[in-house]
């Protein structure tokens, strides 16, 4: 208070009080010291964040590729759609214990809000700041041992990934209000939800959507499930006609996993596709987490 420090205690109800006689100019500063720690993601797969007290931080990581980056006025144009960069080119945090990260983060000396992550060239700065340019906040890490397995594993992930989207002609996430939009969801007696944070949804009754068969390319439909639905029961039916009659067990898949129908030859001919999921009476189709059609 005016430059002078003020003993004070919490109260039952948490709340810190100052009882004094105020005078006009009177000045109370409040520090709240703030330290940098390490948060994994929930589902403890190995990469790492840092925060600085409740400021995300990241590091910007270059101006290269920004074309598709940048948001505009147009339908969906505030989506990102410019070429990915490999994870496997993201810098690798060596260390067993990610929480271990912190100790080499150290404040650059004159700068507010700066950091060095030691054995790296990128500073950390607040999330919030970063404006036209690519940026890291998560990094991937693995234990010293485990270092050349971990950039297998982020090689193998990327080719899987390029591989999917250069084979995708149309693509749904459903349960999501856009993507279904887009697509011309209709259905009845259908709802939606999330599993590990994963949109999708289901029906008592049926659900479909309009899928665009760019330059006649599709060979084959891909659907996404997850293991805990099992066993799954519904019927597929494409541009009106019965494609399959699918049946889902237990071991048919472990955590997610795609099955894929082949298109008729005379579907494939259609620039436009109608899938759609109903399920037997007296059933649901279980959930349906994404739709793709591929070459």
């Amino acid at each position: 208070m005016n430059g002078k420090p003020v003993n004070v205690s919490a109260d039952d109800k948490g709340y810190v009080i100052i009882d004094r006689t105020w005078k006009t100019g009177d000045q109370l500063s409040l520090s709240l010291p703030m330290t940098t720690t390490a948060e994994v993601l929930p589902d403890s797969s190995a990469w790492v964040s840092f925060v600085h007290g409740p400021i995300v931080l990241a590091s910007a990581t270059g101006k290269q590729n920004l074309a598709g980056l940048y948001a505009d006025d147009s339908r969906m144009g505030h989506i990102a759609h410019g070429p990915m960069t490999p994870l496997a080119q993201a810098p690798l945090l060596i260390q067993s214990n990610p929480k271990d990260l912190v100790a080499s983060i150290k404040p650059v000396s004159g700068q507010h809000l700066r950091f060095r992550l030691a054995g790296q060239a990128a500073e950390l700065q607040p999330f919030y700041q970063i404006h036209e340019s690519r940026y890291m906040i998560y990094w991937p890490y693995a234990s010293p041992e485990n270092q050349k397995a971990r950039l297998k594993e982020l090689e193998k992930s990327d080719e899987l990934t390029l591989k999917l989207e250069n084979s995708t002609v149309d693509k749904i996430a459903t349960g999501e209000q856009q993507p279904e939009s887009d697509h011309g969801f209709q259905g009845e007696k259908t709802d939606i939800g999330v599993h590990e944070d994963v949109h999708f949804r289901r029906a008592k009754g049926w659900f479909s959507y309009s899928l665009k068969n760019k330059n006649q390319a599709a060979r084959s439909l891909q659907l996404t499930f997850h293991s805990d639905d099992a066993p799954q029961r519904f019927h597929l039916y494409l541009n009106g006609a019965l494609l399959e009659k699918v049946q889902l067990e237990k071991n048919d898949g472990k955590g997610f996993f795609t099955k894929t129908y082949a298109l008729p030859e005379a579907a494939q001919k259609s620039d436009t596709l109608l899938i759609k999921f109903e399920a037997p009476a007296g059933s649901e189709t279980g959930p349906i987490y994404e739709v793709r059609l591929l070459k």
